[in-house]
C-alpha cells in the first residue's frame, strides 16, 4: 500500500501486502496443518482396531485347554487373568503362537512350550519360566525383569535388546542365542551354557563342549 510521508513522497509500506515469501509461508503453514489433522485422524481411526489385537476364539481356547500352537495372542493380557483365576499354565502348549506385546507379568510357565514363539516386546516380568522350552525364541526387546528361567532352553533365542534385569537364568542354555543389546544388569548366569552366544560384552563360547 502507498502513503505520502510529510514531503509529499510516496513510500510503500507492507500493510496489506503479502509477497512471495509470505504466501509461501502460509502455505507451508497450511500444509503442515493438513498433514497433522490427517495423522490425528489416522490414529483414532486405528487405534481401536489396535486395543484388541487377539484372536479372541483362539484366546479362549487357549484358556480351557492349555495348548494353541500358532494361536494369534497378540496383546493378550494373561496376566490378569492368570491372578483371578490362578491358572496352572505348567506345560502350556505354545509353540510358534503369537504373543507380541502379550502381558505374561508373574504368569506361572513352567516348563512350558514356547519353541519358536513370537515374544517380541511381551511383558514377562516376574513370569516362571523355570524349564520352559523357548528354543527359537523371538523375545525382542521383551521385559524379563524377574522373571525365572533356570534350566530353560534359550538356543538360537533371539534376545536383542530385553530386559533381563535380576533374572535368574542359572544352567539356562544359551547356545547361539543373541544378546546383544540386553539389559543384563543383575542377573544371574551361574553355570549357564554360552556356546557361539552373542553377548553384551561380545562372542561367548565358555560353555561350548
Amino acid at each position: 500500500m502507498a502513503v505520502r510521508d510529510g514531503r509529499g513522497d510516496v513510500k510503500q509500506t507492507t500493510t496489506g501486502f503479502r509477497g512471495p515469501l509470505m504466501v509461501q509461508s502460509l502455505t507451508s503453514a497450511k500444509s503442515k496443518f493438513l498433514s497433522l489433522s490427517i495423522s490425528v485422524l489416522s490414529l483414532t481411526i486405528i487405534w481401536p482396531f489396535q486395543a484388541v489385537a487377539y484372536d479372541e476364539a483362539q484366546l479362549t481356547r487357549f484358556k480351557a485347554i492349555k495348548k494353541c500352537r500358532s494361536c494369534d495372542l497378540s496383546s493378550a493380557n494373561l496376566s490378569v487373568w492368570y491372578q483371578k483365576h490362578k491358572e496352572n499354565l505348567a506345560r502350556a502348549d505354545l509353540e510358534g503362537a503369537n504373543l507380541t506385546g502379550a502381558n505374561l507379568s508373574k504368569v506361572y510357565l513352567y516348563e512350558a512350550n514356547l519353541n519358536g514363539a513370537d515374544l517380541t516386546g511381551a511383558n514377562l516380568t516376574g513370569a516362571d519360566l523355570r524349564l520352559a522350552n523357548l528354543y527359537k525364541a523371538d523375545l525382542y526387546e521383551a521385559n524379563l525383569t524377574g522373571a525365572s528361567l533356570r534350566g530353560a532352553n534359550l538356543g538360537y533365542a533371539n534376545l536383542k535388546g530385553a530386559d533381563l534385569t535380576e533374572a535368574d537364568l542359572y544352567k539356562a542354555d544359551l547356545s547361539n542365542a543373541d544378546l546383544t543389546g540386553a539389559n543384563i544388569e543383575g542377573a544371574d548366569f551361574r553355570d549357564a551354557i554360552f556356546c557361539n552366544t552373542k553377548t553384551p560384552w561380545g562372542l561367548e563360547n565358555i560353555g561350548c563342549e
